[in-house]
């Protein structure tokens, strides 16, 4: 997987941000997560879409430059 890649050099700074999230199919996002949680890295995911009504805890969402809380 190319995360381990990019976690090989990332040093000691253990985030990735993976762009263009929205073209990721439900079973690769869920291998990103579990992948972060067993490497105790953070994922940064950039999602385009629509906010859903209601908002998930632990997701950041923002509209129109401004940030939603839920």
């Amino acid at each position: 997987m190319f995360f381990s890649l990019g976690a090989r050099f990332a040093g000691k700074m253990k985030v990735l941000v993976v762009e263009n999230a929205e073209s990721l199919d439900a079973e690769t996002t869920g291998a990103i997560t579990k992948w972060a949680e067993k490497a105790r890295f953070l994922v940064i995911m950039l999602r385009v879409a629509q906010v859903p009504e209601e908002l998930e805890e632990g997701v950041i969402y923002i509209r129109e430059g401004e940030v939603l809380k839920s």
